[in-house]
């Protein structure tokens, strides 16, 4: 059955803090339990924000849902896991409480399980039945990986049209999310006012969080795209606060209260609500390993290092000052990474521009938005440096956060000849490709002009579209990595139809971006 299939056939099945954990072995003499319930039924919105799975390793994988309770109390909830959608060969089954302290939501990490296999997964609590999801666990050996690449999902701005469409693939492993998952902010943007953000201004407090992602997962394209495939997500700023950094963000106030309470309760909100393994307080930089195909390095250069920005136009000589981007922890942990990975792609999942973007020429240049590498350019040339004097290859950089999509060559400095030539891609030492944003606002206001001039100075950017939303589906084989650009045709047009915009292909060994978009 194809996934559009699963998701008719799914829809019609359904009217964490702390985390539950759950290993099959623990039932290899043990009949699994069934479910059984004899009491009143719940409200017919038992289920009402659906079901997700996330953070697939080879053994394991993170399923979520949310109770809407008829009372205070915790809720018993059934679970069950099969190979089948009919539930005739299940793995794993258990009972779990969906707590009022988690915000009723429930996660629990489901181990023992097959490398590479599809599994399909419900709940039941009070009578009632969730719609069946479907996810999967990470191979031990492949020659292909393929993910959708997302990020910045405004409610407020339009239809999740592009999730619909990512949910309907056949053709993907996964979901990575690059953060922006939501947005705090209140107020409408006239645009879809039946999708205003409720509370009706920015959200501070734990409930406030709470009740903005509720209703987020209200939405049906969102629910789908969580029903069919795992997420590997991060949050980028809007999950607290716009411009966020660890100690503050420009769209906090001392009259909103205390950064630090407001950042804990965003990111306790995040850990409820996104299906995501918890580790050491508010780290969320981790790794994933397809075998020895790709290496998946996810990072946060958003809460958990990272200083002030700079000023948005920042000149060169500020942007080069010594700032923490990742902190140092951080930084160690990757760079060792890159330099250990036995995989064919070292891949980075990782929320703001890297790829240098600036007017002028050094000394005397102005970098355009200091809240992207361009602000921590002594960060970005430790990076680069380290991949050319370990001579790493094959380092793919997948980028969100500016709503808009771009194909850059990274280079430790693209106008200087002696060091990269546009025309041959010499000395680039990695690639990378930023996703445009599912619903945010891109630079529709931009003249094409002004696009095309800034292009010209930066020569290592070989192409950018600013203006349409969508996504883009990666895919990596021992010989290439290809990435093609997916389009709305109208974000506010809940039926939207999308189209293939542009496709690129980046050859093993090399660092050298390709168009191979068919005419």
């Amino acid at each position: 059955m194809d996934r559009r299939s699963f998701l008719k056939t799914g829809a019609l099945v359904g009217a964490s803090l702390p985390m539950f954990t759950f290993s099959c072995s623990d039932t290899d003499f043990e009949p699994l339990p069934t479910y059984q319930y004899d009491g009143p039924l719940g409200p017919p919105r038992t289920f009402s924000h659906g079901v997700a799975s996330g953070d697939p390793t080879t053994d394991a994988v993170i399923i979520w849902t949310r109770v809407t309770p008829s009372d205070l109390g915790p809720v018993q909830v059934f679970w069950e896991m099969a190979t089948d959608q009919d539930f005739e060969n299940r793995v794993a089954a258990d009972w779990a409480q969906a707590r009022q302290s988690a915000d009723w939501t429930l996660k629990v990490d489901v181990m023992g399980l097959g490398p590479g296999q599809t599994y399909y997964y419900r709940f039941f609590a009070m009578g009632r039945q969730s719609i069946i999801g479907r996810t999967r666990t990470i191979p031990l050996e492949t020659d292909e990986v393929a993910l959708a690449v997302t990020s910045c999902s405004n409610m407020a701005r339009g239809f999740f049209r592009a999730y619909r469409k990512i949910a309907e693939r056949d053709d993907i492993f996964g979901v990575l999310h690059l953060g922006d998952y939501i947005y705090e902010y209140g107020g409408g943007t006239g645009a879809t006012p039946e999708r205003d953000p409720f509370p009706r201004y920015d959200i501070v407090s734990l409930n406030d969080y709470r009740t903005r992602y509720a209703q987020y997962r209200s939405d049906r394209d969102l629910q789908a795209v969580h029903q069919n495939h795992p997420f590997i997500a991060v949050w980028d700023d809007h999950e607290t606060a716009n411009n966020s950094w660890k100690d503050g963000a420009d769209n906090h106030s001392e009259e909103q209260g205390s950064w630090a309470d407001r950042k804990a309760a965003g990111l306790q909100a995040y850990f409820e609500w996104l299906p995501i393994r918890e580790r050491e307080p508010g780290r969320i930089w981790r790794q994933f390993q397809f075998g020895d195909l790709v290496d998946l390095l996810m990072l946060d250069t958003r809460l958990w290092g990272r200083e002030q920005a700079p000023p948005f136009a920042t000149p060169g000589e500020v942007a080069r000052e010594e700032r923490q981007l990742l902190g140092e922890d951080q930084e160690e942990w990757l760079l060792d990474n890159l330099t250990q990975s036995n995989a064919v792609w070292k891949v980075l999942g990782q929320q703001v521009m890297m790829a240098h973007f600036r007017l002028g020429l050094p000394p005397n240049e102005v970098f355009i938005n200091g809240d992207q590498w361009d602000g921590y350019a002594r960060v970005r040339e430790r990076l680069l440096n380290h991949i050319e004097t370990n001579s790493v290859e094959d380092v793919v950089v997948l980028t969100g956060d500016i709503h808009t999509s771009w194909a850059n060559e990274l280079t430790i400095e693209p106008v200087d000849p002696e060091i990269y030539n546009p025309e041959t891609s010499a000395g680039a030492r990695a690639v990378e490709f930023v996703t445009p944003a599912i619903s945010s606002q891109g630079l529709e206001s931009l003249p094409p002009t002004l696009v095309e001039r800034l292009q010209s100075l930066n020569p290592h950017i070989r192409w950018v579209e600013a203006t349409k939303n969508g996504y883009y589906r990666i895919q990596f084989t021992r010989d290439s990595c290809e990435a093609e650009f997916w389009h709305l045709d109208d974000v506010f047009d809940p039926r939207s139809e999308i189209q293939s915009a542009r496709k690129f292909r980046v050859d093993r060994g090399e660092s050298k971006i390709r168009d191979i978009t068919e005419a």
